[in-house]
């Protein structure tokens, strides 16, 4: 368990600079705004950051795989502890940001007319249900990001153009399949998300969604670590 608790130290190290000098672009935007506002005596309306932070978060992800991993690996630490150290890590890390962007949002929304990524979405002001959710998107964002790069990595050069058609492929088939049947599956489809994503006042089917898809992701990104062959 020191092992595991060490290496997690070693990774959010990692992720401490990116997310201070996000959160100073952040903040720095933010407080233009409301110098904005208040110099011009103007309205201003803006969308939250939550899209922003996870995009940020799915780079870290896509980062945060290749060099950690070769690291480790040349200090014998195993891959299983290697693996639940970055559960960990990207716990921490979405969670820590997820409240930041939350009561960042709270305080906004009290300054100028703003509207959170959760808000937009629910259309309620719940502070823990709010801090669930984005703490659930974050975490599998970061997931999502994790299990690309480590696909990436095991895969030859031919297997990573597949890899890299195959979201076109999907959409392709899936348009023409849902063309053959008259929107039937675009209707189905349309029904198991908006199950997945919970009703407009409630979000915790969703979080269930995307904890589940996050141990999904984590189950692969397993498989993927246990025989994986180092390489440059």
């Amino acid at each position: 368990m020191k092992d595991i608790l060490k290496v997690t130290k070693y990774q959010l190290q990692d992720f401490k600079k990116a997310i201070i000098v996000y959160y100073a672009i952040i903040y720095t935007f933010a407080l233009c705004l409301l110098l904005v506002k208040y110099i011009f005596d103007g309205s201003i309306t803006i969308s939250g950051f939550g899209s922003i932070t996870m995009i940020f978060l799915f780079v870290a992800g896509l980062n945060s795989f290749k060099s950690d991993f070769k690291f480790m690996s040349a200090f014998n630490v195993s891959r299983k502890r290697f693996f639940l150290s970055s559960i960990i890590t990207f716990a921490g890390v979405s969670l820590l940001m997820a409240f930041i962007d939350v009561v960042t949002n709270q305080i906004l929304n009290r300054l100028i007319t703003f509207e959170g990524f959760y808000n937009s979405i629910y259309h309620n002001q719940y502070f823990v249900m709010d801090l669930t959710w984005t703490f659930s998107v974050f975490l599998f964002t970061l997931g999502v990001g994790f299990f690309i790069t480590m696909l990436y990595y095991v895969c030859n050069k031919l297997m990573k153009t597949v890899v890299s058609l195959m979201p076109v492929l999907i959409i392709i088939l899936w348009s023409i399949i849902s063309y053959l049947t008259n929107g039937k599956l675009m209707k189905i489809t349309s029904n198991v998300f908006n199950f997945m994503a919970g009703e407009t006042t409630n979000s915790y089917m969703a979080v269930l969604s995307l904890l589940l898809g996050f141990a999904l992701f984590s189950y692969f990104n397993y498989l993927l670590i246990r025989k994986m062959i180092i390489r440059d």
